[in-house]
C-alpha cells in the first residue's frame, strides 16, 4: 500500500471528482471570459458548479468565488475583506499561528502597514497551537471589534 503525505500543495482526486471532470476536460475547454461560444458553453459549466457548490454549502451561489489555488484564495480573503473592512472605517484584526505559510504571513506583514492588527499565536514543540495564547488572541481581537 503507497501511502502519499505531501498534501501541501497537491491533492489526489476522488475518483467521484475525476469522473466529474473529464467532460469538462474534454469539452468544456473554451475561456469562460470570451464571448464566443466556447466561452459561454464554458461559463455555463463554470455557473452550474457555482451553483453545485452553493447548495452543498446551503449559500448563494455569489458567496462561491473560485480560485485558482490556495495562495490567490488567501490573498483574496485576507486583503479583499480585510482592506474592505478598513474602507468603512472598521476596526480590523486577524489572529494566525507563528507557522503560517507565505500566501498568508506576508499578506498580513503588509496588512499591519494599514493599521490591521495581527496576532500570532505560537506554536509548540509538535507544531500543534497554544491553546491558552489562541484563546487570549481572541479575547483581544473580540474586545478590538466591540470598541
Amino acid at each position: 500500500m503507497r501511502i502519499y503525505l505531501d498534501h501541501n500543495a497537491t491533492t489526489p482526486m476522488r475518483e467521484e471528482v475525476v469522473d466529474a471532470m473529464v467532460p469538462v476536460l474534454r469539452e468544456g475547454f473554451g475561456n469562460p471570459s470570451s464571448i464566443h461560444a466556447e466561452g459561454a458553453a464554458a461559463r455555463k459549466l463554470v455557473e452550474i458548479a457555482r451553483e453545485q457548490v452553493a447548495a452543498s454549502l446551503s449559500v448563494q451561489p455569489d458567496e462561491v468565488f473560485f480560485t485558482a489555488g490556495a495562495t490567490e484564495a488567501n490573498n483574496a480573503v485576507l486583503q479583499g475583506v480585510l482592506r474592505s473592512a478598513l474602507a468603512t472605517g472598521r476596526s480590523t484584526a486577524v489572529v494566525i499561528s507563528q507557522v503560517e505559510h507565505p500566501s498568508v504571513l506576508e499578506p498580513c506583514q503588509r496588512l499591519e502597514c494599514e493599521r490591521v492588527a495581527v496576532s500570532r499565536v505560537p506554536v509548540d514543540e509538535d507544531g500543534l497551537l497554544d491553546g491558552d495564547a489562541f484563546a487570549a488572541a481572541l479575547e483581544a481581537t473580540t474586545w478590538r471589534w466591540r470598541r
